[in-house]
């Protein structure tokens, strides 16, 4: 656990960063290099992004309105950017499901194992079992 870096006030969890459990890049300096603070998000600069805020910043330990401030802030940067604007696609993953309703059960484990789908890579941990997001994808 570390707290209060540059991104601001917050507790930030190892488990919020899954792609250092990938070996292919916890033993490569230079794809680590590419895991940083939300400070230096820029939306362009890769074809793929995860973002996991603080423990703060995605509600586990602070408000709503702190996360939901988060958001207001961080997604019309994404919403704006030629990346997006040239067939991106953004998850906003939740412990609460508001919007669409599925008779299938998902974790955040089926958002990794959709996205290690996507990516072609193996599967971690609880992800190999989990279902995939597909059902939202027609």
């Amino acid at each position: 656990m570390a707290s209060n870096g540059e991104d601001g006030t917050g507790t930030y969890a190892r488990k919020h960063e899954p792609a250092i459990s990938f070996t292919d890049i916890s033993t490569s300096p230079g794809r680590c290099s590419h895991i940083t603070n939300f400070t230096h998000f820029d939306p362009a600069a890769a074809n793929f992004t995860f973002i996991a805020p603080n423990l703060c910043n995605d509600m586990h330990d602070c408000s709503v309105a702190t996360g939901n401030a988060f958001l207001q802030n961080c997604v019309p940067t994404i919403l704006n950017s030629s990346a997006w604007q040239q067939n991106g696609v953004l998850f906003i993953a939740h412990d609460v499901p508001p919007g669409f309703r599925s008779a299938i059960a998902h974790t955040h484990y089926s958002l990794l194992c959709t996205i290690e789908d996507a990516g072609g890579l193996g599967c971690l941990n609880q992800a190999c079992t989990a279902n995939s997001l597909a059902e939202f994808f027609p």
